[in-house]
């Protein structure tokens, strides 16, 4: 029987209370704690592997999101906007590497 894969703890509030859940045969990932959930997919170990990917970059993109809303909040739109659009172009890049 093949290892099973270890989801990894949530991107958004580093809860370990993270399980997988079934909508209709389409497995995912849910978190207890924030109620964050990843992507469906065909199989449970797609849908682990989605939330692991998922965990490194939304951690980036949180970060870069929490200071835009400072820029926001201190009257610098553009400079929020601008940090934003770099951040979903690495993520973008990332994901064209891969």
């Amino acid at each position: 029987m093949p290892e099973e894969i270890e989801i990894k703890p949530c991107p958004f509030c580093g809860s370990t209370q993270v399980h997988m859940r079934d909508m209709a045969t389409f497995p995912y990932v849910f978190c207890e704690q924030c109620n964050a959930y990843g992507p469906s997919m065909e199989t449970k170990e797609e849908a682990i592997l989605m939330w692991n990917k998922a965990n490194g970059v939304n951690a980036d993109l949180l970060a870069t999101c929490e200071l835009a809303v400072t820029y926001i909040e201190d009257g610098a739109p553009q400079t929020a906007a601008d940090r934003l659009r770099k951040a979903i172009a690495k993520v973008g890049d990332q994901e064209a590497s891969e």
